[in-house]
């Protein structure tokens, strides 16, 4: 692993931890599109505090690689190129993985719905498409001169955000409402990366960043008993990439982890796409299990640690097992 990019594996395994984490409370919440479980308060509170800071850990480490590599390593300049290896990578998975849904669980999932994200799969569709939007809009992003060009890009995205973001219930056509919605955390990565501001930024900063971010969202989350669309947007946007950043910051501080630790970093990082696909996918096969739903409904406080397990260990494995062969490989990414 690159000694100079180990922090940036760290928070991805990070990143992936956290969304097993979700999923595995999502049957206690009431969002669940799939399975419906008792709505546990705790859990709603707790998986709201994660999916603030999950995925958009995740489009930040896009925005963070493809800004470091594109403007110091000299890579992407080849447009058509960046966009086969992405549809490759990103597309691919989702095309197989979604018509093995669509064909294998259809009392879930159809065909339609692979022009608007399926499942958890969805994720692909949305950051495929954020690098088309982030690799057309390369002149801007990448110009020479002060810092406003990728600002004044990052503030544009959240407005695209909120013009698009009010109108939808779930996925827009190809995802692109999701697109708008992750693209601030993917711009703000990359202005880490152009600006160095993980160089920049003192340990102590993003300490003080991070510590009044937690309690800022967790008091938002736990004490207030009435929380509004917009309340949510504004408060867990700014929190959420507050906590996001400046966790990064310290994480870049942190160079040597030590041989076990990086090799373990290593080892979750490579399967992490991987990890995430086949997520999901098991937790739905476990729920269909005769008596499962019954059990974790009545042991709810077991439950999630339960789900997660079950939803870590046996994804955990068959990405290892997939990626040993070359010619399973290419279906995780």
């Amino acid at each position: 692993m690159d000694e100079r990019l180990k922090y940036v594996s760290a928070m991805r395994v990070m990143a992936m931890m956290m969304i097993v984490a979700f999923h595995s409370m999502l049957f206690y919440t009431g969002k669940w599109w799939v399975f419906g479980g008792p709505v546990i308060p705790l859990w709603v509170k707790v998986s709201s505090f994660l999916d603030a800071i999950d995925l958009p850990m995740f489009v930040f480490i896009a925005g963070f690689l493809f800004g470091h590599l594109y403007k110091f390593k000299g890579k992407y300049r080849d447009k058509r190129q960046f966009v086969i290896g992405k549809a490759r990578r990103l597309l691919v998975p989702y095309l197989v993985w979604g018509l093995f849904l669509v064909y294998v669980l259809p009392p879930y999932n159809h065909l339609a719905d692979m022009l608007t994200g399926i499942s958890h799969l969805w994720f692909l569709l949305m950051l495929f498409d954020v690098f088309l939007i982030a690799i057309a809009s390369a002149h801007v992003l990448f110009r020479e001169g002060p810092a406003f060009q990728w600002a004044i890009f990052f503030v544009g995205s959240i407005l695209l955000f909120c013009a698009f973001h009010i109108f939808s219930t779930h996925h827009h056509f190809l995802c692109l409402h999701s697109a708008l919605y992750h693209l601030p955390a993917f711009v703000l990565g990359v202005g880490f990366a152009c600006l160095r501001l993980h160089s920049r930024i003192t340990a102590k900063t993003a300490s003080v960043v991070l510590v009044v971010a937690l309690v800022c969202q967790s008091a938002y989350l736990f004490l207030c008993p009435v929380q509004t669309y917009f309340a949510d947007y504004a408060i867990l946007l700014m929190t959420g990439y507050a906590i996001v950043a400046s966790s990064f910051v310290l994480l870049g501080r942190t160079a040597d982890f030590g041989p076990k630790a990086s090799a373990f970093i290593a080892h979750f990082d490579k399967l992490s796409m991987g990890i995430y696909i086949f997520n999901q996918i098991v937790i739905n096969a476990f729920l269909g299990i005769p008596g499962t739903i019954p059990f974790l409904s009545e042991h709810y406080y077991v439950g999630v640690p339960i789900v997660f397990v079950v939803s870590f260990a046996v994804p955990w494995l068959l990405s290892w097992l997939f990626n040993r062969f070359r010619c399973l490989k290419w279906l995780i990414g």
